[in-house]
């Protein structure tokens, strides 16, 4: 039976970035690849079930407030443009309904 802590795992981790030749970064081993996962992952899923099983999480909670990345540009940009779209049809004459509203 084999016993590991995490610090076996961080040794595994950073052997592992040897022999992909790739640089080791601070703060990045397994919890900064389950942290990736979740972003990606809701790039593609939006069923909080999937979303929570492929990331190892039992609630959306926990998924969404410690491993998602509040402050991604992806999601910074889609906000931006968001909220210009919400201000366009604010403040234009026809509205996302167009003239008809009012005549029906």
């Amino acid at each position: 039976m084999l016993f590991a802590d995490d610090r076996t795992f961080n040794d595994w981790f950073r052997t592992l970035e040897k022999a992909a030749g790739v640089e080791h970064q601070p703060g990045r081993a397994w919890y900064g690849l389950r942290r990736l996962n979740t972003d990606l992952a809701e790039d593609r899923e939006h069923d909080e079930r999937v979303l929570n099983d492929i990331t190892g999480h039992v609630d959306s909670a926990t998924r969404r407030r410690h491993y998602q990345e509040r402050e991604r540009p992806k999601i910074r940009r889609r906000t931006a443009q968001l909220r210009h779209q919400l201000q366009t049809e604010v403040l234009s004459d026809s509205g996302p309904g167009g003239d008809d509203e009012e005549a029906a």
